[in-house]
């Protein structure tokens, strides 16, 4: 059973689901990883695909990867198609729990320094012809500037990101769930961005073109709230009114009930149908957060079944053909470099962002 882990940094929309791809790496014999490079000194990138007409992974099985995290892909084999190289059959993508703190040092392995531009041009797409051609879809980057907009002109307006690299300006769609759902709540982060990382990739073709995207987005942060006035007395009300709770009991049927095994089951079963949540909230009579909540938490349960702990998934053993790559491996005292093994908290705000689609 072939076995190879990677750096998740791509987890975007795509058409049926999701495309999640990231940078290989391997772990030595004392605990150290380190990045797994091609002849031509490139990162070496692996995207997972399924055997559909689009490659596309579930969404409910994409929903519990975060960036940076360490995905484990099973059965891994290679099937190449044009300028995707990187694609690989699976049969599991498994939940290692190693989540990797990005620094300058484990940002330098993770760039590509061979090519000069965005996949083949300046432009915002490719043509067939050269995308044929192609040995390469995948970039982590940093841009020199970078600005967030909404395309109004056209049919449905469109969040992009405007960004210079190696002196060229580019202009391309966000498919990032992450980064698209934290501007939708919060339309004031739309604006100049001075240190993100970004992955970009080559779309599957749609009319005639292959459009380069924005397939991940990592390092913002939300802008300040503004300080109030201290000096200027609050008036409090003695009662403002039902809370939170009694308000959302009487907008929803079902609010702060337990949910019961029928309706676990019954919840992935209609999302995986393609439901989407303003329907599951009617259904189940619940709000908008809580049944993100429950779909990322049944996601994760459901991705951590074929291996019933934690201690049996760290004991697994992992088997590289050693003269596969040379491998810079990690030093113990590159501190930056080490990889945090406990899972990501997030906080309830982050979890609604990270579940609010554009319905």
């Amino acid at each position: 059973m072939k076995e190879r882990l990677f750096i998740c940094l791509a987890n975007s929309y795509k058409r049926g689901g999701r495309c999640i791809a990231g940078v290989e790496i391997r772990f030595n014999a004392f605990g150290h990883w380190g990045v797994i490079h091609n002849d031509d000194g490139t990162p070496k990138w692996i995207r997972p695909v399924k055997r559909s007409l689009y490659g596309e992974v579930p969404t409910e099985e994409a929903l519990a990867f975060d960036l940076l995290s360490i995905v484990r892909v099973v059965d891994a084999e290679p099937c190449p198609h044009c300028a995707h190289s990187e694609n690989v059959y699976y049969s599991r993508l498994e939940h290692t729990h190693l989540q990797v703190q990005l620094s300058d040092i484990i940002a330098h392995h993770l760039f590509d320094y061979q090519h000069e531009e965005v996949f083949y041009n300046q432009g915002k797409a490719i043509p067939p012809s050269v995308y044929a051609k192609g040995c390469y879809s995948l970039m982590f980057l940093k841009p020199e500037k970078a600005l967030v907009y909404v395309d109004t002109d056209r049919e449905k307006p469109q969040f992009r990101l405007e960004f210079l690299f190696k002196g060229v300006r580019y202009d391309l769609p966000i498919t990032d769930p992450d980064f698209l759902d934290f501007l939708r709540d919060d339309p004031e982060q739309i604006g100049a961005y001075s240190d993100i990382f970004i992955t970009v990739s080559i779309g599957l073709e749609h009319e005639g073109w292959h459009h380069k995207l924005v397939a991940g987005v990592i390092g913002y942060e939300r802008c300040a709230v503004p300080i109030i006035n201290i000096d200027e007395p609050i008036l409090l009300k003695e009662s403002e009114g039902p809370s939170y709770m009694e308000r959302q009991k009487q907008l929803y049927a079902n609010a702060y009930s337990k949910w019961t095994d029928e309706d676990d089951t019954l919840l992935m079963e209609l999302y995986s149908q393609g439901a989407s949540v303003t329907e599951l909230m009617e259904h189940f009579g619940r709000n908008r957060g809580a049944i993100r909540s429950r779909l990322k938490k049944l996601s994760e349960e459901r991705l951590q079944s074929p291996i019933t702990t934690f201690e049996e998934k760290e004991r697994r053993h992992f088997s590289y053909d050693d003269e596969e790559d040379n491998i810079p491996f990690l030093k113990e005292e590159e501190a930056e470099y080490e990889v945090e093994s406990k899972v990501k908290k997030r906080g309830w705000k982050t979890l609604f962002s990270f579940w609010k689609r554009h319905l």
